[in-house]
């Protein structure tokens, strides 16, 4: 099929333009239908068949005209005189004859072919010398060995009925002194440094109380239980600020059973007005700090420091 007529091209895309639109169908119905993409159809419709391959181009034509129930044969004898299946018979070429000279007489023709028997031959004496060769070597080597090597020395454990050779017992010696490196090793390991909160109670005058707090944690937590109703403040101007309520000036009161906490990540000094000793239990780090037992009012100072 010769496609590279443009007039022909041209006639027969007209043809399946003209039955699209009788049908009143647009592009994309066809390509939806047929599954040709939409550009093909419209490159198929303007007769530009040199965009495509021969045999593409075929498979599209005949997708097409069999959607448009349109013959394409008959279309392709009436635009280019020929069919899908017809093609121009090709001559076949008569073969060259090489000319072979042939060898004057059966004599030559033994002479210039290989002896494949005696070449094998060859090749079999040939490994069969090397292996006696490699086996008198190897025998020679143990020999050898036999005549001048001393004979290897035992030792006997006393623990089993093992005989060890001089490898393991250097093995075993090697074994040992890495086990005694570990275990030095893990001998002169520092043991771990617990933290540790000390609380000591300075000379204070009266209804004071003066207590140097030092503790290696992170924070002196402080915990303020209460065994029954009184009043806690501060001095003026000081801010502590506990987990259910910020402690000033002003104070606040608590109930029997009522626990307050406070963290407290830096060095400083705390002040706490208490007018009943008796009511409250003060920890620092789970830490007591020995207040006095008098219920009458008291000023505790905390001199904290975090080390």
């Amino acid at each position: 099929m010769d496609f590279t007529i443009k007039e022909s091209n041209q006639q027969l895309a007209g043809v399946l333009r003209q039955h699209r639109i009788e049908k009143k169908m647009s592009v994309e119905d066809v390509s939806g239908k047929t599954g040709i993409p939409a550009l093909h159809i419209i490159s198929i419709e303007e007769g530009a068949f040199e965009q495509f391959d021969s045999f593409y181009l075929k498979m599209y034509l005949k997708k097409y005209g069999a959607f448009l129930g349109i013959g394409m044969d008959a279309l392709y004898a009436q635009f280019y005189g020929d069919t899908v299946g017809e093609t121009a018979p090709k001559e076949t070429p008569e073969p060259i004859k090489k000319a072979v000279s042939k060898p004057n007489s059966l004599a030559a023709v033994n002479k210039r072919a290989p002896r494949k028997e005696e070449v094998g031959k060859v090749i079999g004496i040939a490994c069969l010398a090397i292996v006696a060769a490699f086996g008198v070597y190897f025998l020679w080597d143990m020999v050898s060995q036999g005549m001048s090597g001393e004979p290897q020395q035992e030792i006997q454990n006393p623990n089993t009925d093992i005989n060890l050779g001089d490898g393991q017992e250097e093995e075993g010696a090697g074994l040992g002194e890495e086990d005694g490196k570990e275990e030095s090793g893990a001998a002169e390991a520092p043991d771990e440094v617990q933290p540790v909160t000390t609380i000591t109670e300075e000379e204070s005058p009266a209804n004071q109380q003066v207590f140097s707090i030092v503790t290696t944690e992170e924070a002196a937590v402080l915990t303020l239980t209460f065994s029954g109703t009184t009043w806690l403040g501060t001095n003026n101007g000081i801010v502590i600020p506990f987990e259910s309520q910020e402690l000033t000036g002003a104070g606040f009161t608590r109930n029997d059973g009522d626990v307050e906490t406070v963290s407290i990540v830096e060095s400083t000094s705390l002040y706490l007005n208490i007018p009943n000793l008796h009511l409250i239990e003060l920890a620092v780090n789970g830490e007591a700090v020995p207040l006095g037992t008098t219920p009458r009012h008291q000023q505790i100072t905390l001199n904290i420091t975090i080390e």
